[in-house]
This record gives C-alpha cells, sequence and structure tokens, in this order.
C-alpha cells in the first residue's frame, strides 16, 4: 500500500514528509494546524483555572473602617466564615 499515506496498525507517525500543513518563512522549518490553536487553548486553560481557584476558595476582603471591633472582631469574623 503506497498510497495510505503511513498510517499502519501500531504506529501513530505519519511517513509522508509532505503532509505539513504550513511552512515557517523564516527557515521553511514545517509545523502543523495544532500551532496555531496553542495560543487560544492556552488561554482557556489559564481562565478556566482561575475560575475554579475562585470557586474553591474562601476569601473575605474587608475595608479597615468596615468592622466594628465592639461588635465583631477579625477573628469571631473568621469563624463566622468558616461555618
Amino acid at each position: 500500500m503506497d498510497g495510505d499515506a503511513g498510517w499502519k496498525a501500531g504506529r501513530s507517525a505519519v511517513r509522508d514528509p509532505g503532509g505539513w500543513a504550513y511552512r515557517r518563512k523564516r527557515d521553511g522549518a514545517p509545523y502543523g494546524l495544532i500551532r496555531q490553536l496553542r495560543g487560544p487553548q492556552d488561554m482557556l486553560n489559564k481562565q478556566m483555572s482561575k475560575a475554579q481557584w475562585r470557586m474553591s476558595v474562601n476569601q473575605i476582603r474587608v475595608e479597615k473602617s468596615a468592622l466594628d471591633r465592639e461588635v465583631m472582631d477579625r477573628e469571631e469574623l473568621r469563624e463566622e466564615a468558616a461555618a
């Protein structure tokens, strides 16, 4: 089978050297279609990671003047948030 583009059972590489989608202008080095998808995929992964962190973290942001120490101090606020 000479025209099968190199795919055989148990092999994961293509023998056909002309099977590249693009060539770099600078030096003619070949690269595939996936190269253009790496940047957007990295951005998506980063945003998903940030979203998962935001959902899993317990944080309370309080301005200095927001807490009345007579009513509740920082430690009591932490205990209330943990409950």
